[in-house]
């Protein structure tokens, strides 16, 4: 059985990839990102489904979305601890 802080994790990770993919798209033109957790780098790793490169404007937008979520990770998991 996972724990709370395993819940609260796999809840935030769901809920930020679901929603980065929904507003980016929403926001550039329907391009569609996948978005992984990359555990080495304990970060959101975001990229393009085309394979193609972000443009400046979309990496800066990515970067700020993963802001949040870094942000909501580190204060869920220091709610639960």
């Amino acid at each position: 059985m996972a724990t709370k802080a395993e819940r609260l994790n796999r809840q935030v990770n769901d809920e930020f990839r679901e929603q980065l993919a929904a507003k980016f798209a929403e926001r550039f033109d329907g391009i569609e990102v996948e978005s992984q957790f990359n555990i080495l780098s304990m970060r959101l790793v975001t990229e393009r489904k085309d394979g193609e490169a972000f443009t400046p404007e979309q990496a800066a937008w990515i970067a700020a979305f993963e802001a949040g979520y870094s942000a909501a990770w580190s204060v869920g998991l220091a709610a639960v601890s």
